[in-house]
């Protein structure tokens, strides 16, 4: 089965009268995203720690862009959008249920709903909705998008070597190709102001496809520019976010036959705790992610990296990456009988229950 798309020159994407520039290679878009800006700015103004409720926030790094924007901001450190981030925040909130809120609106400072409610609701609406309501108020009186289109030039000039790190689309036809299922769009939004996060949403597109959007944050300084991870960072970042949103529904709909396998949560409970998994069902979609991160690390670059990859997850406590890795084997020399890991998955199960009956009364 193969699902790679016609090579697609990359080309400088201005979207609408709004100049957001993106950069894109048949279904993956990189760029600086306004709303995420927006939020980012705010965030810079509040001040607000980090803890671990509520990571990440705003970046550590001194550069002239963070710079340029306190100096064309700071003024604005009283207005209501600032107060009602701290309210998010108090609610026990952090970064990603804010972006989840604003990806699914049109640009500043209008911030009108454009493609409907995104797929994964936030507990607390009132609280987000009263903040989002602020951020239209904030965009206006500080005339963000002006600050914005001013600098342009800036994020087209990140952009463009973000861009070059990586051939973005071959790694995620890879990965759509392995998995089966339905395809999508995907895009790196790059947030200069945040501290490092890999932050995933899922949204609901005008013409009802789904786009799964990464917000990615600088790890270092490269002189004076915001640096957003080197190549292997950013083939991790393709295999392993984008491959929840591949895997994680099917998981879900296994979580009654996973039931059976839940002794095997027994000793990797602290763990897997310790890393923010808090049960098994969650562990398993950990494992098998990673578990297809491995094989394509294995088939796409070589056995040396791919037992690298194998090694570093057990190091992590990942106990069970590698029988769920050997048997992915059969799932990739029978794929005229198993079209997607949908597919396959009851092996995966049915590998659980093994590990369970071998381990006997005392695992």
């Amino acid at each position: 089965m193969n699902r790679f798309r016609p090579a697609t020159r990359s080309i400088i994407v201005f979207l609408l009268c709004n100049a957001a520039v993106f950069v894109r290679s048949g279904t993956v878009n990189i760029g600086v995203d306004p709303r995420i800006e927006l939020i980012s700015v705010v965030q810079l103004l509040s001040g607000a720690k980090s803890n671990n409720r509520t990571p990440p926030l705003q970046t550590q790094f001194d550069f002239p862009y963070k710079r340029d924007v306190l100096a064309a901001f700071s003024p604005y450190r009283n207005h209501e959008a600032v107060a009602r981030y701290l309210d998010v925040l108090k609610a026990g909130f952090g970064f990603a249920p804010l972006a989840e809120s604003v990806l699914v609106l049109s640009y500043p400072p209008e911030l009108k709903s454009n493609t409907g409610p995104p797929l994964q609701r936030s507990d607390s609406p009132q609280v987000l909705a009263a903040f989002v309501e602020s951020l239209r108020g904030f965009a206006g009186t500080s005339r963000f998008m002006v600050f914005y289109k001013k600098h342009l030039p800036y994020y087209r000039l990140l952009t463009e070597r973000e861009k070059k790190k990586l051939d973005f689309q071959k790694w995620v036809s890879h990965l759509e190709d392995y998995c089966g299922g339905e395809e999508a769009d995907y895009r790196f939004i790059l947030s200069p102001l945040l501290q490092s996060a890999d932050i995933l949403i899922q949204t609901q597109e005008w013409n009802g496809s789904t786009c799964c959007q990464l917000v990615v944050a600088p790890n270092q300084l490269q002189g004076e520019l915001p640096d957003f991870g080197s190549k292997n960072q950013y083939r991790h970042r393709i295999l392993h976010e984008f491959g929840h949103f591949m895997i994680d529904p099917v998981v879900e709909s296994h979580a009654a036959d996973l039931e059976r396998s839940a002794p095997l949560w027994v000793p990797i409970k602290r763990a897997m705790e310790n890393q923010g998994y808090a049960d098994w069902k969650t562990s398993v979609g950990e494992h098998v992610v990673r578990a297809v991160s491995v094989r394509l690390t294995y088939r796409m670059e070589n056995e040396y990296a791919g037992r690298n990859a194998l090694n570093s997850e057990r190091i992590l406590q990942f106990r069970y990456i590698e029988p769920i890795s050997n048997r992915l084997k059969e799932y990739e020399d029978k794929r005229k009988r198993y079209k997607s890991i949908r597919n396959f998955f009851p092996e995966i199960v049915r590998t659980l229950e093994q590990l369970v009956e071998s381990a006997g009364p005392n695992q």
